[in-house]
C-alpha cells in the first residue's frame, strides 16, 4: 500500500524534494553579510537620541516625565484585533508603545498598527514579508525603530525605522546572517546606534541549529553609516536553546553600555567610545533594574558596579518584589507576601525610609512605574486585580481601577474556553496578573492595557 501511494504521488513528491533542495542551496550558497549594512538612511542630517524607550530612559529607572492621572480613569476606547469569542481559540499577544499622539501596536501576526491616541482609529499599518517581532523597539525624532525577522530558513534580522506619520521606511540596517539581536534591543545616543547580538550557526528550519557561542557588539555612526567599533567575544554557553533570548536587557549610563546575558547570568560593561569590555559581573536579573551613576539598584539592595561592593541592603521578608523606580533622590518599590503588601519610598543614598504605604496582599512584579507625582502598580486581592495609583509625596492611594471593566466580554471568554483551560493559561503568567498578555504602558497622560482581543485605553 505504501508503495502504491508513492507511485500515485511521485510527481508531487519529486516537486517537494526539488523545492527543499533549492531552498537549502539558497540558504547555504547565497553571499552572506559579514557586518551590519545600512541600506536606507534618511537620518544623516539629524541629531538622534532615544525619546520613548522601555522603562522611561536608557538607565531604565522607571520614571516617565508625564502628568499624573489624578482621578479614577475610565475606558476611553478599544481597538479590537481578533474576535476571540467566535474565531480565535488562542490567547494572542500584543506589544504596544505610546508616543505623542500615537499608539503603536504589534499584534500576534507580526502586523504593526499605528493608532490615533485620541480616537483609537487606525492610521496606517505595515505587514512585512517575514515576521515583525514584538520587541524590542524605540522611538526618536518621530521615527519608530523595530526589528523584523526576514526568513524562516535562517534567523536573519534587520533594524527598521519608519516615519510615525505615514509608516514610510526611512532607515534600514541589515544584520549579518544568523546574528540575532534578541530582546536587549538597541540604543541610539548622539547619532550612534549601539546593539548586541548572538552569532548563531546555520540552520535549515528543522529542529535546532548548530550554535556558535559568540557575543558581538556594534556601534554604528548614523551620520555616515560607518561602523565605529565591533567587538567579538567567545561565550561559554552550554545546551543553549536557540529559541530563547540571550541578551534580554540593555542600559546606557555614564558613558558605559551594559548588556545582560541571561544564559551565562553575566552583566557586561562596555566603554561606549572604544567598545572595550570593562568588566563582567556575575549576577541574576529577572528585569531591567535601574543602573544610575554606576550603581545597580536591585529589589532590596544597591550594588556598586565599579568596586563590586554592596552600598546598602535591606532584609525584607517578602515573596514578591517590583522592579525599583527612581525619581530624584528617592527609590520607590513595592513588596508583598501572601498576607500583605507595601509600597516603600527610600532615600537613594542613606536608604532611610521616607514613607511606607499599605496595598493589597500581593503586588505584581511586572508593573511598577512613576510619573511626575504618581506611582502606578497592580495589586491582587482575593476578589481580583486592581490597578492603583499612589501619590509619590506620601504614598496616599489616589484611586483604584479594575482593568477587567475595560474588557466586557472577559467573563464570556472564561466560560467558553472552560475553567480548566483558563486556569492552565493563567499558570503560564507571572503571578498575580494573569488576565493580560503584556504589562500596561503609559503615555499621552493615559494608560494602555493589552487584553485578550485588542488594546484598551483608560484615561
Amino acid at each position: 500500500m505504501f508503495t502504491q501511494v508513492i507511485r500515485r504521488n511521485k510527481g508531487l513528491i519529486l516537486f517537494l524534494l526539488i523545492l527543499f533542495i533549492l531552498l537549502v542551496l539558497y540558504s547555504v550558497l547565497r553571499v552572506p553579510l559579514r557586518v551590519p549594512v545600512v541600506r536606507v538612511n534618511e537620518l544623516k542630517n539629524k541629531i538622534i537620541n532615544g525619546e520613548s524607550v522601555d522603562r522611561g530612559n536608557y538607565e531604565r529607572n522607571g520614571y516617565y516625565n508625564l502628568n499624573p492621572i489624578s482621578l479614577e480613569p475610565k475606558l476611553e476606547w478599544s481597538f479590537k484585533i481578533s474576535n476571540f469569542l467566535t474565531s480565535n481559540f488562542q490567547f494572542p499577544s500584543y506589544s504596544h508603545i505610546a508616543y505623542k499622539n500615537y499608539v503603536f501596536l504589534i499584534d500576534s501576526h507580526g502586523i504593526l498598527h499605528a493608532l490615533n491616541a485620541d480616537s483609537g482609529k487606525e492610521i496606517w499599518k505595515i505587514e512585512e514579508e517575514g515576521f515583525v517581532c514584538s520587541e524590542p523597539w524605540l522611538i526618536t525624532d518621530d521615527v519608530l525603530f523595530y526589528i523584523v525577522k526576514e526568513s524562516f530558513l535562517s534567523p536573519n534580522e534587520a533594524i527598521l525605522g519608519v516615519d510615525i506619520n505615514d509608516g514610510r521606511e526611512v532607515f534600514r540596517c541589515d544584520l549579518p546572517n544568523n546574528e540575532v539581536i534578541d530582546k536587549s534591543g538597541f540604543i541610539i545616543k548622539d547619532n550612534i546606534l549601539y546593539f548586541a547580538v548572538m552569532k548563531l550557526g546555520r540552520h535549515f528550519g528543522i529542529g535546532t541549529w548548530p550554535y556558535i557561542p559568540e557575543e558581538r557588539f556594534y556601534a554604528i555612526d548614523l551620520s555616515n553609516n560607518k561602523i565605529i567599533w565591533r567587538v567579538k567575544e567567545k561565550c561559554n554557553i552550554e545546551n543553549y536553546n536557540p529559541n530563547s533570548s540571550v541578551f534580554i536587557f540593555s542600559w546606557y549610563s555614564g558613558n558605559t553600555l551594559f548588556y545582560y546575558n541571561h544564559i551565562s547570568k553575566t552583566l557586561i560593561s562596555i566603554d561606549v567610545n572604544t567598545g572595550k569590555i570593562k568588566r563582567r559581573t556575575e549576577l541574576t536579573l529577572v528585569d531591567a533594574v535601574p543602573i544610575v551613576d554606576g550603581k545597580l539598584f536591585l529589589k532590596d539592595s544597591v550594588y556598586d558596579l565599579e568596586t563590586g561592593e554592596t552600598i546598602w541592603s535591606m532584609n525584607l521578608n517578602y515573596k514578591y518584589f517590583t522592579t525599583p523606580a527612581i525619581k530624584g533622590g528617592t527609590v520607590y518599590f513595592a513588596a508583598s507576601n501572601d498576607k500583605e503588601g507595601n509600597v516603600f519610598a527610600l532615600d537613594i543614598d542613606s536608604h532611610e525610609e521616607k514613607w511606607k504605604a499599605k496595598v493589597g496582599k500581593i503586588v505584581s512584579p511586572n508593573f511598577f512605574l512613576i510619573t511626575n507625582s504618581a506611582i502606578y502598580l497592580y495589586e491582587y486581592e482575593t476578589e481580583g486585580t486592581q490597578l492603583i495609583c499612589l501619590d509619590t509625596a506620601n504614598g496616599k492611594i489616589l484611586w483604584k481601577y479594575d482593568p477587567l471593566r475595560a474588557i466586557p466580554d472577559f467573563d464570556k471568554i472564561r466560560t467558553m474556553v472552560g475553567e480548566p483551560i483558563y486556569s492552565g493559561w493563567k499558570e503560564s503568567f507571572t503571578n498575580p496578573v494573569p488576565e493580560f498578555d503584556e504589562i500596561p504602558s503609559i503615555g499621552n497622560e493615559a494608560i494602555y492595557i493589552s487584553g485578550v482581543d485588542g488594546l484598551y485605553k483608560i484615561h
